[in-house]
């Protein structure tokens, strides 16, 4: 609904709960790994409890009455065709990971901990492109929703600069700072000399990564979850494992096992934006007949 700012209040509140019960946990109670655990289960129920809340006590039409709960075929359809893919993309992604870590494990512990201390600051911006991603869904939906398709395109074309912007500025001071950021997290020579070589790599085009998300969540946003799934799959984690055990296998470098990211961000970013031209016209005819077979069963 637009509304930002409460979400962001409840999980800075479940968050803040969740370091205070870590630390009474394992230090007081001394329950170690139990104590995490815990503490990650309860700062979760809180911030959900309190979303439930606002959403019950507010008086707005999203308005949450839990006594009116039904079961809906058709939106649980609509909500399955969009969520179930998504959930599939991101494993997808971890499988794809998994094979790229294997071959990364070969290299030794120091440039094992550079590449973790490099994703931890690629960490950063990816939420920085995702939050714009997210936005790409929701607005778009929105203007699906009000039949306002000019302004799905103008959504679309906003979220690509704002993504692009980001990327570039946030990737160039990485890039920059990239030695002092990692040195952050590791002492270790071998380690940071290591995690340069993947922020040089990645952050080159990590901009395609934010592009492809943002478009994908467009896409979505149109009401088409499984061909964002599908170009991920392939344009990203196939074009990973294959780039593996071929360009890899033959030059089994550090570099060129890290080319494989950027490389999968380009393809997969083509795809999607590519994707969501052709079925821009398409999505809106579609949309127009759910309206009438809404109005029909209502």
């Amino acid at each position: 609904m637009g509304d930002t700012r409460r979400p962001l209040l409840y999980l800075v509140i479940g968050g803040l709960l969740h370091v205070g019960l870590n630390l009474f946990f394992v230090i007081v109670c001394r329950l170690d790994v139990a104590g995490v655990a815990f503490a990650a289960v309860l700062s979760m129920v809180l911030s959900c409890f309190l979303t439930l809340r606002c959403l019950v006590r507010t008086d707005a039409d999203y308005r949450l009455d839990l006594r009116r709960i039904r079961f809906s075929g058709l939106q649980c359809r609509l909500l399955l065709k969009i969520g179930v893919p998504a959930g599939i993309q991101g494993s997808l992604f971890s499988v794809s990971n998994l094979v790229v870590q294997a071959a990364l494990n070969s290299f030794g512990a120091s440039v094992m901990a550079g590449a973790s201390a490099a994703m931890n600051i690629e960490s950063f911006i990816f939420c920085a492109q995702d939050s714009v991603g997210q936005a790409a869904i929701a607005s778009v939906s929105q203007n699906m929703g009000a039949r306002q398709y000019e302004r799905t395109k103008q959504a679309f074309r906003d979220c690509a600069g704002i993504v692009l912007a980001i990327s570039f500025v946030l990737s160039g001071l990485c890039i920059i700072f990239r030695r002092q950021l990692l040195g952050i997290y590791t002492t270790d020579a071998t380690a940071i000399e290591a995690g340069s070589v993947r922020i040089l790599v990645a952050q080159s085009l990590f901009f395609a990564n934010g592009l492809q998300n943002m478009a994908a969540g467009t896409v979505r946003g149109h009401g088409y979850g499984v061909l964002p799934t599908v170009t991920s799959l392939l344009g990203a984690c196939a074009v990973r494992i294959v780039w593996v055990y071929t360009a890899f296998a033959a030059y089994p470098t550090l570099l060129v096992l890290y080319l494989c990211y950027p490389i999968s961000w380009a393809i997969t970013a083509v795809a999607n934006v590519t994707m969501y031209f052709v079925i821009r016209k398409k999505a809106f005819a579609k949309n127009e007949a759910l309206f009438t077979e809404t109005a029909m069963t209502a």
